[in-house]
């Protein structure tokens, strides 16, 4: 999508837990060696994850904000402790059972990878194991996915891409898509970005490495064909638009008239980079 989306995995200020066109047709990678049979056993075939859909008016007192494309398409994170907790014992028990896949040579990288299959793969920025989604592919046998519960983008070799053990699927991805509500650029640029670099990053300045209060805003009439959800943003005391360095830099616009200017902009590629559910079966 020309709003949001480099041709090359962008960077992010991001932290670990601990710490063109998209083809549809299937990629298939060369045949894995036969692999003896002990405990664990290496998962087979495909898994699916349930993705998020968030009941309008929710808040979320404690959530985290890391991974940013602009103000208007960025990951939040429930901080709640108990989902935390949860969360962290699952990808605890994910991390320590590929360990012992790999320990034992017992790796099998997922065959026929196709766009939007999920997997597991090592994340660069701590060689820890995670959930993660092919976005596309890139020359030389290489795929871009993006890691679904936290929303960072990597760049790996086909066979470093590997199934999910059902085992593994039982929580939905954590890292929710989500637009500033009512904020669209008060000068927009012309090129590729909607909303201005340094802009974006006074925004990520305010909003990362803290704890922040995010609310899902109720719904609009008009705001049905714009997928990500619409949130106000709450730091300390003060809502996010109302910060002074950025309140001059936002129009304040009805989200239907957002919707009405960035409805047309997802495609496929769009939706499985953000964990937007295409259709009922995919929700949670």
């Amino acid at each position: 999508m020309q709003f949001f989306i480099s041709s090359a995995p962008q960077t992010y200020h991001i932290r670990s837990p601990q710490s063109e066109h998209v083809t549809t047709s299937p990629m298939v990678a060369a045949s894995a060696s036969q692999m003896t049979s002990n405990y664990p056993q290496p998962p087979r075939g495909k898994a699916q994850v349930k993705l998020q859909r968030i009941p309008p008016g929710t808040r979320w007192p404690q959530a985290k904000i890391d991974v940013i494309d602009s103000l208007s398409a960025f990951y939040v994170e429930n901080y709640d402790p108990k989902v935390r907790e949860n969360f962290e014992r699952m990808l605890e028990g994910l991390h320590n059972y590929y360990s012992s896949l790999e320990q034992s040579n017992k790796l099998m990288h997922l065959e026929n990878i196709c766009i939007g299959d999920f997997g597991v793969a090592k994340y660069n920025g701590d060689g820890r194991w995670y959930r993660a989604r092919v976005v596309k592919s890139e020359e030389n046998d290489r795929i871009q996915i993006v890691f679904i519960d936290f929303g960072n983008i990597e760049i790996k070799d086909i066979h470093d891409f590997f199934p999910l053990d059902k085992l593994y699927t039982y929580l939905p991805a954590q890292a929710i898509a989500c637009t500033l509500s009512e904020a669209f650029p008060r000068t927009p640029n012309d090129n590729d970005l909607l909303w201005p670099q340094d802009t974006i990053q006074i925004f990520t300045e305010a909003v990362t490495n803290s704890i922040v209060e995010v609310t899902f805003s109720k719904p609009e009439e008009g705001t049905e064909q714009w997928p990500l959800h619409f949130v106000i943003i709450t730091v300390g005391n003060q809502t996010v638009t109302n910060l002074l360095n950025l309140k001059q830099r936002i129009e304040p616009k009805a989200n239907r008239y957002i919707a009405e200017k960035l409805a047309n902009s997802l495609n496929e590629q769009e939706y499985i980079l953000f964990n937007v559910p295409i259709d009922d079966s995919d929700f949670n």
